[in-house]
């Protein structure tokens, strides 16, 4: 079965076997078929009125439903295998998200080899989409339980990823893709860049990301941008419980509600 438009979250590593196969059909047109099974969850393809998909798992709201296809960069394929452990996308660029990762020495099925950077695979065992279980018709009953939400896993500098500059960029929605997060995995292509005020918060760490910015709204704080500052945190703990103006591009990360911020300059707000 083919997806018009598709995307997907890997659940597994790529050598596990996912159970079940039904055919399901699509009872609207243009279907999100999402990341993860929520609707906050990215949006990563469509399916048509009427098009038939592979069902592999139900539970009662959502449908995991099997891809048609991927795509990985030619430099990763060897004699039919992928030549290290790599990101499969959902089309022909880096620009394009990720669909999960694969591991090393895996053999995959050439779709169509092309002529460029690309090479279109059929998805290993493992990938998958979902779908709202409402918005679909066929017979569910007898396909394996779906439980959990799994994140997208993900692999770093893979496929041709940009060397990070040692001074950010001034501005410039083209250099914004050249600062990437080696510890989160950044939706391609979600930098802006942004002038923002808050309170600036120190929190747990969890990484590079060691404040968050908020604003207080009826009496309690309210998270705007969680404030990425790698090893360097030390340097801005004098700003601590302080309101501050940051400068800086935020990045969505795949599975979270907050936005993640990479700040050029934060500065001081002073109040009277």
């Amino acid at each position: 079965m083919r997806f018009s438009v598709w995307m997907a979250a890997l659940l597994l590593a790529c050598g596990s076997m996912l159970n079940g196969g039904e055919i399901i059909t699509s009872k609207v047109d243009r279907l999100n078929v999402r990341a993860g099974q929520s609707t906050s969850s990215a949006v990563v393809g469509k399916l048509g009125d009427g098009e038939k998909v592979t069902a592999l798992r139900a539970n009662d709201q959502w449908v995991e439903i099997e891809p048609a296809a991927a795509y990985i960069a030619r430099s990763l394929l060897k004699d039919g295998k992928t030549a290290a452990r790599c990101n499969l996308r959902s089309g022909p660029g880096t620009n394009f998200p990720a669909l999960g990762r694969c591991e090393a020495a895996v053999a995959v099925k050439i779709l169509d080899d092309g002529k460029g950077e690309w090479v279109k695979i059929a998805p290993p065992p493992g990938i998958a989409g979902y779908v709202a279980r409402s918005m679909v018709s066929g017979d569910l009953s007898k396909l394996p339980k779906l439980d959990g939400s799994p994140a997208v896993a993900t692999v770093k500098n893979d496929d041709k990823k940009p060397e990070a500059p040692k001074n950010p960029p001034a501005a410039g929605p083209a250099k914004i893709e050249e600062l990437p997060f080696d510890d989160l995995p950044v939706v391609s292509g979600s930098g802006r860049e942004v002038t923002v005020t808050g309170d600036f918060l120190p929190i747990k760490n969890t990484g590079g990301i060691k404040f968050a910015l908020a604003v207080v709204k009826d009496g309690k704080y309210q998270l705007q941008y969680l404030i990425h500052v790698g090893k360097s945190g030390k340097k801005f703990d004098a700003l601590a419980e302080k309101k501050v103006r940051i400068v800086g591009v935020s990045y969505r990360v795949d599975g979270w509600d907050a936005s993640v911020l990479k700040p050029f300059k934060i500065t001081p707000i002073e109040t009277r």
